[in-house]
Parts: structure tokens; C-alpha cells; sequence
């Protein structure tokens, strides 16, 4: 038994030599591509300058990695804009899979009209004696505020992370399904044409005059359907909002069609494998995730190059750190913008409970120098 059992280690411990060997001899470099092995990294990855970085997946088909090295050509990810042909019609759209039985510490006072009041979720220390951040969350197409916040885990943050949430909810189409009247493509769908940039000013004059809100710090959190939204509200509101963050959304084809209100920040967050709202984008239709960071870098007078500084992980599904995070250079304090790419992420990508605080971090610490006092 004794030598049956060392021959058995000799020969697994001569397998992982081999592949060790295998790997480090398809190493070549100055490749274009980044070579991916088995062992995931632990913790956010940095990335040196003109490095790529190293993924857990293939990029090309999405799936995860299976035990062998893969290469990812990250410089490709950037892909042209897709046929008109590609846009989704509504009923092509996904759903979110949760439950509202799962909602919990939701109860708050409302504001709005009647018809449709939002939500505002206050922090337990709330006292009204200290101005606090507001961060308004979108929801998507056919889904309501309620089941966003489950999927975000975002009003659960409020208590630690000391900010007011504001949970609204979009109108009711002939289907039956939850939008917002965002851009020309996403998602009036069947032309009832309401006034949602409108709805969220008056939100925001009633929580300024209800509540101590801090006028420098308006945020905006937006999926699909409510990142169109986001974008839609930074173009003509910027000077009442301090930073947007969205995922799996884009914003008008026409760039003149975006107001030029203030400076904002800026996260856009999108899956290379989204089948709904391409992540190249569609022509005529809507721009790709990284058409509309560079408008906004440039709205944002960024004056430096854009880069992939380093790597985290986002899809609980997607093994290692599948996201990269590419950072414009030169931007203005309080005007950042950033592209989140998750390698291999859907429309609905599966967070992992790093999202919202990840999100968080990005939005909260930014102000508006071009906040307006007055509602």
C-alpha cells in the first residue's frame, strides 16, 4: 500500500510540473492576449500601464474557464457598433428573477404624486439635523423599484453608509410592464409619451424641501431601462446631480440630442455578452458602453488618455476577476468617468454582494460643483 500510495504522488506531482511547464511556454511576451490558468486571484487585481489583465473566462464565447489557459484579447473587446436589426423589441427583454417576498427594512415615507409616489428609505440615525447624500434608484424595464433594490441590495446599505434612498417607480404600459419615457429607443415602447425627466424634478424639489438633503450630492443608480433614464437626467439636469451609475443601459444616438447641464460623474457598467442592450450598441439606435464614456469624458473636459487599470470580480457566475476597470485620465475633480466591463456578462449579470458597495464607493464620495441651491 505504502508504494502504491508514493507512486501515485510522483505522478501527480510530475502532472503539475507538465502543466506548469505548458503554461509558462505559451506565455509569450508582448502578446496582444493575456493568458489565463487555473489559479483565480483573490482580492482586486492592479494593472500595470499597458498591461492587460488577467480574466477568468473566455472572451470570445463568454464561458467560464474550465481548468485549461485561455487567452483573452481584451484590446478587441471595443467592437463596432452592431446592424440596426440588432434592438431588441419588448418582449424580447429580461426579467428580474427575485422575489418581493424577500424585500425587508423597506418602510419610509412617500413623496410625489399619488398616482405614483416614490419610496424614501432613511437611515435609522436619520434626525433631520445633518444634510445627507441621495442616491435615486432606476429600475428596469419591467421591473418595479421594489424588486431593483432586492437585486442591488442598495437601500440595505443606507444605515453604514449614512445616505437617503429614494425608490421610484416608472409608469404602467399596455402590457402591463413597469418603464421610464428615457430616449427615443428605450423604453416608450407603445408612445404614451409621460414626462419622467419632469417627474424626477418635482422629486427632488419635495425631498429637498421635506427632508436634509445635501444639494451637492444627488446620485443616480440606474439598470436597463433606468441607466437610459440616468443618462437621459444627467444630460439635462447635470447641475443637480453630482454622479450617475449605470448598468446595462446607454443613453441617446444622437449625441447633440444630450443637453449640456453641468458636469457629472460617470460609471457605466456593462456585459460584453448583454443581449439586450449590446454592449458595441446598436446603430441608430443607441451607442456602445464605451461610445458613451468617451462622450462623457470629453464633456467632462477629461484631458487624458482612458486605460484598464485593474480587475475585480461582480459575476458570482463568471470565475475570477471577469471585470475590468477602465479610468479616464485628466478628468476634473468631481467629473471622473469610468467603464466597468464585465467579460462574459449578461443583461441580468448574478451579483455578487460586492456590487453595491462597490457602486457606493464610486458615487458617494463625489460632489457637484454645479449643484443649484434653490429647488
Amino acid at each position: 500500500m505504502n508504494t502504491i500510495f508514493r507512486i501515485h504522488i510522483s505522478i501527480l506531482f510530475l502532472a503539475m510540473v507538465a502543466m506548469s511547464g505548458c503554461t509558462d511556454a505559451d506565455s509569450e511576451p508582448g502578446s496582444d492576449s493575456t493568458l489565463v490558468g487555473n489559479d483565480e486571484p483573490s482580492g482586486d487585481v492592479d494593472v500595470a500601464d499597458g498591461a492587460e489583465p488577467d480574466v477568468g473566462f473566455d472572451a470570445a464565447t463568454g464561458d467560464a474557464a474550465n481548468g485549461s489557459a485561455t487567452t483573452v484579447d481584451v484590446a478587441n473587446i471595443d467592437a463596432a457598433a452592431s446592424m440596426p436589426d440588432a434592438a431588441a423589441a419588448p418582449e424580447q427583454w429580461e426579467s428580474l428573477d427575485v422575489d418581493e417576498a424577500e424585500a425587508t427594512d423597506m418602510d419610509g415615507p412617500l413623496i410625489g404624486p399619488d398616482e405614483r409616489p416614490a419610496r424614501v428609505l432613511l437611515p435609522d440615525d436619520y434626525d433631520g439635523s445633518r444634510q445627507l447624500p441621495v442616491v435615486f434608484l432606476f429600475h428596469g424595464y419591467t421591473a418595479t423599484s421594489t424588486l431593483q433594490d432586492i437585486y442591488f441590495g442598495l437601500s440595505q446599505r443606507r444605515h453604514d453608509r449614512d445616505f437617503i434612498a429614494v425608490l421610484p417607480d416608472g409608469n404602467t404600459d399596455s402590457t402591463g410592464q413597469q418603464y421610464w419615457n428615457a430616449t427615443d429607443y428605450c423604453c416608450d415602447f407603445y408612445g404614451a409619451q409621460p414626462d419622467d425627466v419632469g417627474y424626477f424634478e418635482a422629486l427632488l424639489n419635495e425631498l429637498r424641501e421635506d427632508f436634509a438633503v445635501d444639494p451637492d450630492r444627488i446620485h443616480l443608480l440606474g439598470h436597463s431601462n433606468g441607466s437610459f433614464l440616468a443618462y437621459r437626467l444627467a444630460c439635462e439636469h447635470g447641475s443637480k446631480i453630482a454622479s450617475i451609475v449605470g448598468l446595462a443601459g446607454s443613453g441617446h444616438w444622437d449625441g447633440a440630442d444630450c443637453a449640456t447641464d453641468g458636469t457629472v460623474s460617470v460609471l457605466h457598467i456593462h456585459g460584453t455578452n448583454d443581449a439586450v442592450i449590446l454592449y458595441p450598441g446598436v446603430i441608430g439606435t443607441y451607442p456602445g458602453a464605451r461610445e458613451m464614456t468617451d462622450r462623457w469624458s470629453e464633456r467632462n473636459q477629461c484631458s487624458g488618455a482612458s486605460s484598464i487599470e485593474s480587475t475585480i470580480s461582480l459575476d458570482r457566475l463568471i470565475w475570477g476577476q471577469e471585470t475590468t476597470q477602465r479610468r479616464y485620465g485628466g478628468c476634473p475633480q468631481n467629473a471622473e468617468v469610468e467603464l466597468w466591463t464585465i467579460l462574459g456578462g449578461t443583461h441580468i449579470p448574478s451579483l455578487d454582494d460586492s456590487f453595491a458597495d462597490r457602486v457606493l464607493d464610486f458615487s458617494l464620495p463625489r460632489t457637484n460643483p454645479d449643484a443649484v441651491e434653490d429647488p
